[in-house]
């Protein structure tokens, strides 16, 4: 069942990509790629299968017990068995890569920023040291950097960057006077709605999640979608994002060792990147102890940031940040490092 998802998955994928941007793709028989709704039935088939598999390998106690997807499905009474089976689609369709890129992301950011990973282990060895204990959802809770990082990287690399659409079922005012007509389908990009309104939009800085431009950035933040229809996986993602960077940069120092290209189909990619997983021998010699502005999308030479605003400093009171960073308030207004532009 597993292999016939992956298979299909891509097939109907591709064509529903297709047909969006050619709306008479339908009409070309003559097209050896055509799929004329094959993918989308042996899809359907292969989730009616799933459920069918479970009901015949489970007893009604034993359902009544699991606390699983599956047995949740199977449990929650529907209107239809069609229904049934669309949810176990939209279960097997969720998440099916979003995780793991956006893990990917969260682990090149942090290879690119030295001192930022610096910070992060320090905060983990606080709370769990040595990472002798197994993490679970109370300590990566207390330990507030950790959801920073990992936020931030949602914010500036969404895993579904244009995903969110929804349908228009009355005449939608805007404050501009304009009106989203009923019956339009909108869609609103999470990649650009999380760069509104914020100092920086397209620098990765943790730090901002606990500076003065939170409650924006909360307003922004929508990696997930939003209302009833938000993912359903939200919660289980934001967890296992934290649980395996936690454990990651507790026992690796992560080497940037070829860029990425973002690459956009359905999911951010990071096309093309490779990381070194270096043992961390439990110290930090070889870190930075001040942040390191190199590299794409930090404050670096080659950032038009560093151009515009001559008077940026880190961490100080007009970091991005803002004054309320807990690295200002830990290390003083005097520690950080005066970018100038270049003359």
């Amino acid at each position: 069942v597993g292999r016939l998802f992956a298979d299909n998955f891509e097939r109907w994928t591709v064509e529903i990509n297709k047909r969006l941007w050619n709306p008479f793709r339908p009409l070309m028989f003559w097209d050896p790629t055509l799929d004329d709704g094959n993918a989308r039935s042996e899809l359907w088939d292969a989730a009616a299968s799933l459920l069918e598999k479970y009901r015949t390998t489970h007893t009604e106690a034993e359902m009544a017990a699991d606390t699983g997807i599956l047995a949740q499905l199977c449990r929650t009474p529907y209107g239809s068995e069609g229904d049934r089976i669309a949810d176990t689609l939209t279960q097997l369709f969720a998440g099916q890569d979003t995780t793991g890129n956006a893990l990917a992301w969260v682990l090149i950011e942090l290879a690119r920023h030295p001192y930022t990973m610096s910070e992060l282990r320090a905060a983990l060895e606080a709370e769990n040291p040595g990472g002798r204990r197994c993490w679970t959802p109370e300590m990566l809770a207390r330990v507030g950097y950790l959801d920073n990082v990992v936020q931030e990287t949602l914010r500036l690399w969404p895993a579904a960057p244009i995903a969110l659409v929804r349908h228009a079922d009355r005449d939608v005012p805007l404050s501009n006077g304009m009106v989203i007509p009923q019956g339009s389908d909108v869609m609103m990009p999470a990649f650009l709605q999380h760069r509104v309104g914020i100092r920086n939009p397209d620098e990765w800085l943790p730090e901002r999640w606990s500076g003065d431009q939170l409650p924006q950035l909360r307003k922004n933040q929508r990696p997930f979608g939003a209302g009833k229809r938000i993912c359903v996986g939200k919660n289980l993602a934001n967890l296992e994002l934290s649980f395996a960077t936690a454990c990651l940069v507790q026992h690796f120092h992560l080497v940037l060792v070829s860029e990425p290209t973002p690459e956009h189909y359905i999911t951010l990619k990071p096309k093309g990147g490779l990381l070194r997983f270096v043992p961390w021998s439990g110290e930090d010699e070889e870190h930075p102890h001040a942040p390191d502005w190199t590299g794409p999308y930090t404050f670096g030479s080659g950032s038009p940031t560093r151009a515009k605003i001559p008077w940026l400093q880190f961490p100080n009171i007009n970091s991005p940040a803002g004054g309320n960073s807990p690295l200002h308030s830990q290390r003083g207004s005097g520690s950080g490092r005066m970018l100038r532009p270049n003359s």
